[in-house]
């Protein structure tokens, strides 16, 4: 059932690789494609208030959980739009760094291969690591 599995995820992360190039997103991008204005943000802000407050408090539950674990969360909307992020601050700086901001688009089309664009397109929950990425800054 696991080998099953991972050939299910091989195929997934295979197609979406795919998707990326056809985007013409390339392996040497660094940033996402799309980031949204101050005034943009605060738009998308309040028109997914409702979201922002149901997740909330299980994004806070969920950091709590992640203490120190070099994980972080990230919430966005259905376009793939960061909307909030919560972690440890060496990897909030880290991911800061590579404009993972609120505002910041990563579907697909904007940055390539990644957990929260691949699970838009796939309609599904994925958790991408290391080379998995389309592009090769997210490789670590």
């Amino acid at each position: 059932m696991e080998q099953k599995s991972r050939n299910s995820l091989k195929k997934i992360i295979q197609a979406s690789h795919e998707r990326s190039e056809n985007y013409g997103v390339t392996k040497n991008r660094v940033y996402p494609g799309k980031i949204l204005n101050n005034k943009e943000l605060q738009k998308r802000l309040l028109s997914n208030k409702a979201l922002i407050d149901i997740a909330n408090p299980i994004l806070l539950e969920l950091h709590e959980f992640l203490v120190e674990s070099g994980f972080f969360i990230v919430l966005t909307d259905h376009e793939g739009c960061i909307l909030k992020t919560l972690g440890d601050k060496k990897t909030i700086q880290e991911a800061q760094s590579l404009n993972m901001v609120n505002g910041a688009y990563m579907d697909e089309k904007s940055i390539g291969t990644n957990a929260m664009g691949t699970a838009l397109s796939e309609n599904m929950p994925i958790q991408i690591t290391s080379k998995e990425h389309f592009i090769s800054a997210y490789h670590r």
